[in-house]
């Protein structure tokens, strides 16, 4: 799924810039480009970092993104 549409950033895409150490919203933009410009991404993003080091609380910011 597309996470960052301004830069066609995709959830597969954040979760291995994630695996390869890129933990925060700052390092996946400096990786891929996404939250650098509009920045409605951001939130999705966080909840993507957040669920791949298990912090649960943030499922519902997925939810709110894909809706």
């Amino acid at each position: 799924m597309y996470v960052c549409i301004c830069f066609g950033v995709t959830d597969t895409e954040i979760v291995e810039a994630i695996n390869e150490g890129h933990d925060s919203v700052n390092a996946i933009n400096r990786e891929l480009g996404a939250a650098g410009c509009c920045g409605s991404c951001m939130p999705s993003i966080e909840a993507i970092i957040d669920l791949h080091k298990g912090d649960e609380g943030t499922t519902e910011l997925l939810y709110h993104a894909a809706g």
